[in-house]
């Protein structure tokens, strides 16, 4: 007889499923007719001609100081920011940092040093939902801050859905 232990799920793991399952993921797609929830800052469409091979996100945020304020619950979420630099091709014409509930997150990023003009750069950052919201600030050393994206994930859902899919369920 063939056990079939792989396909049954114990009640705890079970339970984990199902908060994975109905866990909310919320993407911003910057710049575009559906961004929502930011103060200051710039819309900005990235010319036809200029659009990267496999990007399809063509929008952009972008300013000297703008902000998001997310609504969420006070657990863990993992915050993933994806940029492109549209326009600067050297080095050190575009700094800026990013701030979350007034910490630092990520500091000083240069994104034609880290990717280069025109390509795709996404960071990941863990934090802690605070107030309900996530305070999320663009803050500029130099020329502007950009971002193309913003998604945010329930921590638990980010790191056990690999481990399920790992283990055969879907």
């Amino acid at each position: 007889m063939q056990h079939s232990w792989r396909r049954r799920l114990p009640p705890l793991a079970a339970l984990l499923f199902c908060s994975v399952l109905s866990a909310e993921t919320v993407i911003i797609d910057c710049g575009s007719a559906a961004d929502s929830n930011f103060t200051g800052g710039a819309a900005w469409l990235i010319p036809q001609g200029l659009i990267p091979p496999g990007t399809t996100d063509t929008t952009l945020r972008y300013g000297a100081a703008f902000s998001y304020r997310v609504p969420v619950y006070n657990i863990p979420y993992v915050v993933t920011f994806r940029f492109i630099e549209p326009t600067v091709q050297v080095r050190g014409q575009r700094i800026f940092s990013v701030r979350i509930n007034n910490q630092v997150v990520i500091d000083r990023i240069d994104l034609v040093a880290e990717a280069g003009y025109l390509k795709p750069l996404s960071r990941s950052v863990v934090v802690m939902g605070s107030d309900e919201a996530l305070n999320i600030s663009f803050e500029t050393q130099v020329r502007s801050a950009v971002v193309s994206s913003i998604e945010i994930t329930q921590f638990y859902e980010w790191t056990l859905g690999p481990v399920i899919s790992l283990l055969g369920y879907k």
